[in-house]
């Protein structure tokens, strides 16, 4: 004798088989333990004085990355992604002895909004701007100041520390 078995009968019968095997496993599922992760949290949107920010490289690496009860952040990795353009101020300058170190010291009469000219550095190139407020390509600022000093902190505190640039692509 041969039954024959019609296509609805076929898939009543696997949808039923399916239900029963997931009543079966959800629950399983739901007591289940988890497994702690480990997660890595950042900052990789910001400005400094490299680019229209306020403060030092230094200061916001501090800010992001310290674990202190003044920078409760505490992050584990930074990128500093200014805009490009040019610049007229040297943001390797630190504010003040608190976000100095011994490659990058503090400058008598000197912070991260001393222009580049100010603080002996003539820029290469025809950026804009004269005199004192002469402005530095931002290419030349990362190349030649901006990467190396975040090397230099990464090095320096054992963290990962990046350059980046914040492109501002048509239709933003």
């Amino acid at each position: 004798m041969s039954v024959q078995f019609s296509k609805s009968q076929v898939a009543l019968a696997a949808l039923a088989a399916i239900g029963t095997l997931a009543a079966v496993t959800v629950p399983q599922l739901a007591t289940a333990q988890k497994v702690p992760g480990t997660y890595a949290a950042g900052d990789f949107h910001n400005h400094s004085t490299c680019s229209d920010g306020a403060v030092s490289l230094q200061k916001k690496v501090a800010g992001s990355m310290n674990r202190t009860t003044e920078s409760p952040w505490g992050l584990d990795w930074f990128v500093q992604a200014g805009h490009g353009g040019s610049g007229n101020r040297n943001c390797t300058l630190p504010e003040d002895a608190a976000f100095a170190t011994p490659a990058f010291p503090v400058v008598s009469g000197q912070g991260p909004n001393t222009t580049w000219v100010n603080s002996g550095i003539t820029p290469k190139g025809n950026a804009s701007g004269s005199g004192a407020n002469r402005n530095m390509w931002r290419w030349e600022a990362i190349q030649t100041y901006q990467y190396p000093l975040l090397e230099y902190l990464a090095a320096y505190r054992s963290e990962p520390i990046f350059t980046g640039l914040e492109s501002v692509v048509a239709g933003h």
